[in-house]
């Protein structure tokens, strides 16, 4: 009869690759004027009361930025589903990739 197989000589279980957005561009790094931002909240705003207030802070910013465009693109190839990219949240984020081209 064989004997039950103890904890200790299972196998490792082991965890599936986690999928992570490729890094932004060095020229988004550096260019953009969100770059040093004091406040991670006014981008990625964790508490429903204060989005609105934020989102609108972050497209102003984002308004003059000169690599708006490139960060929008890259967010939404890279599947950012969260914070302000390019000027949009992710709400308007959703909405452009739902429209038809």
């Amino acid at each position: 009869m064989p004997r039950p197989v103890t904890s200790r000589e299972r196998e490792p279980v082991m965890s599936a690759p986690i999928d992570l957005a490729p890094a932004p561009p060095l020229s988004l790094v550096v260019l953009a004027l969100c770059t040093g931002s004091d406040d991670p909240d006014r981008w990625w705003p964790t508490r429903r009361a204060s989005r609105t207030k934020h989102r609108t802070y972050a497209a102003r910013v984002c308004a003059g930025c000169p690599v708006r465009r490139a960060c929008l693109e890259y967010a939404l190839a890279a599947g950012h589903e969260f914070g302000v990219w390019g000027g949009l949240s992710e709400h308007d984020r959703r909405g452009l990739q739902r429209r038809p081209r």
